[in-house]
């Protein structure tokens, strides 16, 4: 009795449940990865902080001798000598343009503008010389000068508002306010002494206009 001869053997990589397999695999690798990366990122703790930056004013404080200053003054002279025969003015008097200050031999010697007395260097009876000052007249608008030294100037710009303190004034007990209406661009000598050194301070004039000083300090020309 003949042998009905045997089925060919299929090569491995042939038989399709070998293939199933493998791509079942690679799913699963697929899908394990997967649910580790995204676990790994839920477990994530984000520390960083949002901060707001907050916009705050800087305040800069200078310590100097300054003093009250008129916005304008002007000497008065009179054009003719002659015995002073009368005075309508003492220092801190205002007076209006045209006004009548003194006399010397029957003609008047006037106001140039609206303002305020501010030296007055004669008297009845005192002969006058032509065109030496004998009166000092300033605008009613004052301020109050210093000088900046060389480091400070930089951080000073007109339009800037500032505080004043004046010690001989109420000892330095009450702040003021102002209005930075000068800083000067030439270097000078101002006419206040330094406390301390005794000379005189050099440096960049600033010129700062109060908006709430009392009229009875505004008013002391010279005060420091």
């Amino acid at each position: 009795m003949s042998q009905l001869p045997k089925p060919p053997t299929r090569p491995w990589y042939k038989r399709w449940w070998l293939w199933l397999l493998v791509t079942l695999l690679v799913i699963a690798g697929i899908a394990i990865a997967g649910y580790r990366m995204t676990a790994g990122q839920a477990t994530t703790v984000d520390t960083s902080q949002t901060i707001t930056a907050a916009v705050r004013d800087l305040t800069k404080a200078v310590s100097t001798n300054g003093k009250v200053a008129p916005e304008h003054s002007e000497q008065l002279a009179f054009s003719f000598g002659g015995k002073v025969t009368e005075v309508n003015v003492q220092v801190g008097d205002l007076v209006d343009k045209d006004a009548v200050i003194a006399k010397v031999s029957g003609q008047s010697l006037k106001a140039p503008f609206d303002g305020r007395v501010l030296a007055v260097n004669t008297f009845v009876g005192n002969t006058t010389t032509p065109g030496v000052a004998v009166f000092e007249l300033g605008y009613r608008t004052n301020f109050v000068d210093f000088i900046a030294s060389e480091s400070e100037v930089f951080d000073l710009v007109v339009g800037q508002q500032a505080e004043l303190t004046i010690p001989t004034y109420d000892n330095g007990a009450v702040t003021y306010h102002g209005t930075v209406e000068l800083v000067d661009t030439k270097k000078t000598t101002g006419d206040v002494m330094n406390a301390q050194t005794g000379t005189s301070e050099t440096g960049y004039l600033v010129r700062i206009r109060p908006t709430d000083l009392p009229a009875s300090a505004a008013n002391l020309i010279g005060l420091t």
